[in-house]
């Protein structure tokens, strides 16, 4: 199967931040399917070539090469809809994007980006049913997994007690803190902690070596509004080059944050919902402690697989038990890397997905099954 892969390299985009989430995760996984994958890291072409001529190069692609499938995580408007429908309408290229956030970005995103593809993908089920009531029946359910290629156990003795690695937005630097407290050693990593971001390679160290690690299932922002979404837009962040345009916007936004700011006071909290570091902890040998979020029980049964938590009280209580309860730590460790190497490996997501979408027959199987 030839794919182009249409994503970021770099994580948000900026080469200084090193890989994404994408390429350890979606783009390795694909190539060690045995996909011929062509990257298009349109992030960083928009800003070598502008977003024009990105789309152009987009579409001599297409033309040119007749991928058999455009597997994309598209986000931003740096990619032209109009692009994307032609490749969806117009080519034998099937199209196929898997949109990160629909807990909270639906209605900003997903929503509008969905009838240009062929096939979309959510991990939310939630959102499924929303898509449905919109009339979008092109959606694939699936969920966060794990590259199996890359996550792997580390050999040796536990060196941390409790770690957590992530930003601390949310309740997350209280339950550190509660922890911390409480006497129990605990090490934070990741942009907005002092100890600043982990590499990959030391992430997945810290993983394998923790007795406990932390994850949180909060949503980053409960919402994001239409102004928001217009104002991270390529078109919006041009008009800094135009300084009296750029103020006007400026007077503007603040405007529209103090009214947001006034309605989320008595806003619902944050969905819940599952993120990478469900799998990616198990797939390394660690022993999770995670909040529960909505389906979370598909995957891994709290109690059997992993662990949860629903309130910085019962953190401490589950923490205080399992770093008395080594056995039985161990236990669910080892259950939980079993069924995530089982059941939650990017490549059987991927097949899942294309076998929906009518294209696992182009996989090779024996790459397929490794």
């Amino acid at each position: 199967m030839r794919i182009l892969y249409a994503a970021q390299q770099y994580d948000y985009g900026q080469k200084s931040r090193g890989l994404s989430f994408e390429h350890y995760n979606f783009y390795q996984s694909l190539c060690a399917m045995g996909c011929e994958v062509d990257y298009f890291d349109y992030p960083t072409l928009v800003d070598e070539i502008g977003r024009s001529a990105t789309n152009r190069r987009l579409t001599e692609i297409v033309r040119r090469d007749k991928p058999d499938v455009l597997f994309g995580v598209v986000r931003r408007d740096l990619i032209d809809k109009r692009v994307i429908r032609w490749i969806s309408d117009s080519t034998d290229t099937v199209t196929i994007n898997w949109f990160c956030d629909d807990h909270w970005q639906f209605d900003s995103h997903a929503r509008g980006w969905t009838p240009c593809f062929n096939q979309a993908v959510t991990t939310s089920q939630n959102a499924l049913e929303r898509y449905r009531r919109n009339g979008l029946m092109n959606v694939i359910k699936s969920q966060w997994g794990a590259n199996h290629h890359t996550y792997k156990p580390t050999p040796g003795d536990p060196e941390y007690d409790v770690t957590f690695v992530g930003q601390p937005y949310g309740v997350r630097k209280q339950a550190i803190e509660a922890l911390q407290r409480a006497g129990i050693r605990v090490n934070a990593w990741g942009n907005g902690w002092p100890s600043g971001k982990l590499d990959q390679a030391e992430m997945m160290r810290v993983f394998g070596t923790s007795r406990i690690n932390l994850n949180f299932a909060d949503a980053s922002s409960s919402t994001r509004t239409r102004a928001e979404a217009i104002a991270s837009s390529h078109t919006v962040q041009s008009l800094r080059d135009k300084p009296g345009l750029w103020r006007v916007w400026g007077a503007a936004q603040r405007i529209a944050r103090r009214s947001k700011q006034r309605a989320e006071r008595s806003a619902p909290l944050p969905p819940r919902q599952i993120k990478g570091r469900v799998f990616e902890v198990p797939a390394c040998g660690g022993f999770l402690l995670t909040q529960p979020a909505e389906d979370l029980h598909t995957y891994l049964e709290p109690g059997v697989d992993c662990a949860t938590f629903e309130s910085v009280d019962d953190l401490l209580d589950q923490v205080q038990f399992y770093l008395s309860n080594e056995a039985e730590r161990r236990a669910v460790a080892q259950r939980g890397y079993d069924r995530t190497l089982a059941e939650h490996t990017y490549a059987a997501r991927f097949g899942a997905i294309f076998e929906q979408a009518g294209v696992s027959a182009l996989l090779v199987p024996q790459r397929l099954a490794a």
